[in-house]
């Protein structure tokens, strides 16, 4: 109680005596209080967006290298190869006279191609700990058209990742979520 009134007095003497206003003592504490909240909400949010660009970055040269892994894995051979030693006369077997239509692939190079996709995606996106991947998937897609000269169509493989990136302070949400897709055409084929 005793304190309070030393206080108290001290004040009054100087509001008093004008010392207050002339006094510039703490005048850079109360100047670095009202800037250091701007201050380090710029800097961390500088940080904030480079570690979003960079594992935006990331995740789409991942999923790029994914597909080209899956390119480079499926090997589409035409349905005599997988069936050379079948003597049932309803399937192409190896026949040269024959022909097969090349939209009848075999799966599992499909699987195959489509596995090694993913798998060099997630080794790419894991090996710096920037996201963290919520999805990824691979598919090789077929269209097929029927034409004039016969059979047509495209393959395609499509692999798409879906990341949460790293938040460095939770001011900004609690997450940021991103989707990379990448899409790369096999080949062409016809069937006359």
């Amino acid at each position: 109680m005793i304190r309070h009134r030393r206080f108290w007095r001290h004040l009054c003497r100087l509001i008093a005596s004008g010392r207050l206003c002339r006094d510039t003592c703490g005048q850079s504490v109360v100047e670095f209080a009202l800037v250091a909240p701007i201050f380090f909400f710029l800097v961390f949010g500088f940080i904030q967006v480079g570690l979003w660009t960079f594992g935006i970055a990331l995740t789409q040269i991942a999923v790029r290298e994914g597909c080209r892994t899956g390119v480079t894995w499926y090997q589409p051979r035409p349905a005599w190869w997988d069936r050379q030693d079948s003597n049932d006369d309803t399937s192409c077997g190896f026949n040269p006279t024959t022909r097969c239509d090349p939209a009848q692939t075999s799966s599992s190079w499909k699987l195959a191609a489509e596995f090694e996709a993913k798998k060099r995606a997630r080794e790419l996106i894991e090996l710096v700990q920037v996201a963290t991947i919520r999805d990824l998937d691979a598919e090789i897609r077929e269209e097929v058209n029927r034409s004039e000269r016969g059979r047509e169509g495209t393959r395609e493989i499509v692999v798409t990742a879906e990341v949460d990136l790293l938040m460095l302070v939770t001011y900004f949400g609690n997450s940021f979520r991103h989707t990379s897709q990448c899409r790369m055409r096999l080949e062409r084929f016809y069937s006359y």
